[in-house]
């Protein structure tokens, strides 16, 4: 017998999984946590929760997506072990799983994107439940409408989207919070799964901007850097000039180029890197090691950098910026020579660059803006292609913005 699930609550997810961090709304509400986690053996065992008042508790309720302690029953991945997760498993000491870099699997092949994505979701059911005032002793129950994104290369693979969706929708997937003496489970079904791709879907977002407050950005820069061809650049103008655009997408673990020909996404010409930020990284955090500087991973180099005092290393910030500009040479000059390759195939009918990204915004203090804009001239007869780098408030959402937009197109 079928479990009815149609009287359910029905949560809307728009779902960047990124190989940094998982950039989500949940039903328009945006949440953002490190794609860690950390398992829990015997010996990791901890005392149940427990609260001295309410006020105590709400708190934690409030903030519990920070907080999960969590198993998963599910066909869609084959780990079953106790994990935290996202800023608990960071926090705790344990040893982290993140993606790995070195490996040449996709997000939809391994356990790690279903296992963020499936507490994330859980999490966020308890968390509502509670603030409704629901019993938690009796299983929780969820319908989700997800949208979510796959490299390119990944999602050009054939059967490849599919399949990853086919993850999430042929099964009931079951999560158990162990934060409490009485576990917590929670039981999800999807409705409807959408997976687009990544690039694809931030290229989207620049497209629906034009009027609103990114667009007006984008007609600034392009006025401040190229006055010669931006000064009478009104929004009308640049929706068209975006008909025929690149958009390069620097990500933590790829690399992501979208052509836009004639307003329509060109698959055959867009194409990944199997490479990213994170590589730069942690190729400056292995050099630090031998400065004496131990990083542990990469996400404690940009903890370091991000914090306003130097309580982890004093006095060594210079120390590691530099080490990331000296790493990040040969990491421009793959984009250069991979736009290049893209560009060709493009043809003359280049308007636009747009570069965006996690990784875009260290990168805007090198040498890459002005190498991208000297080889563009190469296939304009010396003429001026412009490049405009997303600011730093949308640079790291644009793939999730493009998702929120289908995510409300599909509602």
């Amino acid at each position: 017998m079928t479990e009815d699930y149609s009287a359910n609550e029905i949560l809307h997810f728009s779902n960047d999984a990124g190989n940094d961090s998982m950039k989500t709304y949940l039903d328009g509400e945006p949440f953002k946590m490190p794609s860690v986690i950390a398992f829990k053996g015997p010996q990791d065992s901890t005392a149940p929760i427990s609260f001295e008042n309410e006020e105590d508790k709400g708190k934690y309720m409030n903030d519990f997506l920070n907080h999960m302690d969590v198993s998963i029953s599910s066909n869609a991945v084959s780990e079953n072990r106790r994990f935290l997760v996202g800023s608990n498993a960071a926090a705790s000491g344990l040893h982290l799983t993140s993606f790995d870099l070195n490996d040449l699997s996709g997000k939809s092949d391994v356990d790690l994107t279903a296992l963020l994505t499936l507490s994330l979701i859980a999490g966020n059911r308890v968390k509502k439940a509670y603030k409704k005032g629901e019993g938690l002793n009796d299983p929780l129950k969820v319908n989700v409408n997800m949208t979510t994104a796959l490299p390119i290369l990944e999602g050009k693979q054939p059967g490849k989207i599919d399949k990853y969706r086919d993850r999430y929708l042929n099964a009931t997937h079951v999560v158990t919070f162990h934060n409490f003496k009485d576990p917590i489970v929670v039981q999800i079904k999807f409705n409807h799964v959408y997976v687009g791709l990544e690039g694809e879907m931030a290229q989207l977002m620049i497209s629906n901007s034009i009027n609103k407050q990114l667009g007006q950005m984008i007609i600034n820069q392009l006025k401040k850097r190229y006055p010669k061809v931006a000064n009478s650049l009104t929004p009308e103008i640049l929706e068209k000039l975006i008909q025929n655009s690149l958009g390069i997408d620097i990500g933590g673990g790829t690399t992501e180029w979208t052509a836009i020909v004639n307003g329509t996404t060109n698959l055959n010409v867009s194409t990944s890197l199997m490479q990213g930020f994170d590589n730069v990284l942690e190729k400056a955090r292995l050099y630090l090691q031998t400065k004496n500087l131990n990083f542990e991973n990469i996400s404690q180099i940009q903890e370091y950098l991000s914090s306003d005092t130097d309580d982890f290393f004093s006095n060594n910030k210079e120390v590691v910026k530099q080490a990331i500009t000296d790493n990040a040479i040969s990491f421009n000059e793959q984009i250069v020579k991979q736009t290049s390759s893209v560009v060709r195939q493009i043809g003359s009918q280049l308007n636009l660059v747009f570069v965006y990204g996690g990784g875009s915004i260290s990168l805007a203090d090198t040498s890459l803006l002005d190498d991208l804009s000297n080889k563009l001239k190469l296939f304009k007869g010396g003429a001026e292609v412009p490049v405009i780098w997303i600011p730093k408030p949308y640079a790291q959402v644009m793939n999730l913005g493009g998702l929120s937009i289908v995510q409300k197109a599909l509602n």
